[in-house]
């Protein structure tokens, strides 16, 4: 009975300790989760921003061929009204 009664307080004393390692590990894979949930929050955040940049600079840039093409398109009306008048105009 003793003895019975010794192994019983040894297997409470062994699952108590389990116990303990197990909520600790518990906690810190807890912590952990949190710090993953900061990460891919953060790294939306960061997408979002890349995403809104790279629109910015689409907008930017086709604004810029857009007045490349009007540039372009002056100067050759400008040349077209420069151009001499054929040989059999000229008098």
């Amino acid at each position: 009975m003793w003895k019975q009664l010794a192994d019983l307080f040894t297997s409470v004393f062994t699952l108590a300790h389990r116990l303990d390692r197990v909520e600790g590990a518990q906690q810190e894979q807890q912590r952990e989760l949190k710090e993953l949930a900061a990460l891919v929050n953060r790294l939306a955040f960061e997408m979002a921003r890349t995403n809104d940049e790279l629109k910015r600079t689409a907008e930017r840039e086709a604004a810029a061929r857009e007045k490349f093409m009007l540039m372009v398109e002056n100067q050759l009306l400008k040349a077209n009204r420069q151009l001499p008048p054929p040989d059999g105009e000229q008098q």
